[in-house]
């Protein structure tokens, strides 16, 4: 995001000064890292003695899971706006990539236009979201065939 380590525009916009850029995606990331370390800590330390004298750390295992499944999304997400981001990056800079980028920009660029200003990047957020769980879409990323499920 920054013109001094990337050469690019400032945020990554086209038009500096004019579009503010990826800066919203940015903060958007920034802002699940807090949320992320917060989750991190282990249930195991708010146990409380139950019966007799024992902790009962049984029960923490399920409220545990629930946080694990709500930690997958947040990462998910970020890993939206990572890919997003890095998109945009390859875009501008009009490089040549390796055929697996290569194959997941075309993958995504079917629903997702290239970036050209300032848009609402809520609606295509989700649909990369959504493009997560497409069976064509973990083909590109692991790039074998994959027996029963697989979760990315």
């Amino acid at each position: 995001m920054d013109p001094s380590e990337t050469n690019l525009g400032k945020q990554l916009s086209l038009r500096p000064g004019l579009d503010s850029g990826l800066i919203i995606l940015h903060k958007a990331a920034i802002g699940l890292i807090p949320q992320l370390k917060t989750m991190a800590n282990p249930y195991s330390l708010h146990t409380e003695e139950s019966s007799l004298g024992h902790t009962d750390v049984e029960t923490m295992a399920l409220p545990a899971i629930n946080r694990l499944f709500a930690m997958s999304d947040l990462v998910r997400m970020m890993s939206a706006y990572e890919l997003y981001a890095a998109l945009v990056c390859i875009d501008q800079r009009g490089q040549k990539v390796s055929e697996r980028i290569h194959n997941i920009r075309q993958l995504v660029r079917q629903s997702i236009p290239p970036y050209t200003r300032d848009r609402s990047y809520g609606p295509e957020i989700e649909l990369l979201i959504e493009l997560f769980e497409t069976p064509d879409f973990k083909k590109k990323i692991i790039d074998v065939e994959t027996p029963g499920e697989f979760t990315v």
